[in-house]
């Protein structure tokens, strides 16, 4: 598990703080960061080891994941402790540009970033980090295919004469 960090780590925290910048975020409505994070852990891996299993995919892509989630969780809860209320106007006033009825703007209830907020993404993470990891995993499984020109000649085992 140890060997899988080195690959993991860098990528995590990349995709977390960019996760937890504000409108850059809006990237990441359909994962596009984190998937791009473990896309980067996977190709580091590949790179060293020349393919990558179901196995390491699934793990890179849970602890990619994780450290994706604690980094984004964490920075965004101190990103809506300083700029909250902020913020929230800006979403609103996007959300008034939509036209909506005043009975839906009502119903959206934006109080901002909570522990459910925290807890969900991070777990969330985590999930579409093994989703992420399995369906590149199954992609790269395969070793790579030597050419026949650089194997080694079959060999004719020896037998001495008696």
């Amino acid at each position: 598990m140890e060997r899988y960090w080195k690959y993991a780590f860098i990528p995590g925290c990349v995709a977390g703080v960019v996760s937890a910048i504000p409108f850059v975020n809006f990237l990441n409505c359909c994962c596009l960061i984190l998937i791009g994070g473990i896309l980067w852990a996977i190709l580091a891996y590949k790179k060293d080891n020349g393919f990558v299993g179901l196995g390491p995919g699934i793990v890179l892509g849970i602890i990619t994941g994780a450290i994706a989630g604690f980094a984004s969780s964490t920075l965004s809860a101190i990103t809506w402790a300083f700029y909250g209320d902020w913020y929230l106007n800006i979403i609103m006033d996007m959300m008034k540009d939509f036209n909506l009825p005043e009975e839906a703007m009502q119903g959206t209830n934006l109080q901002g970033y909570t522990l459910f907020s925290a807890v969900s993404n991070f777990f969330s993470d985590i999930v579409v980090g093994a989703v992420a990891g399995l369906l590149l995993g199954l992609i790269w499984n395969k070793p790579p295919v030597t050419p026949a020109s650089q194997q080694a000649p079959p060999t004719i085992p020896f037998t001495p004469v008696q």
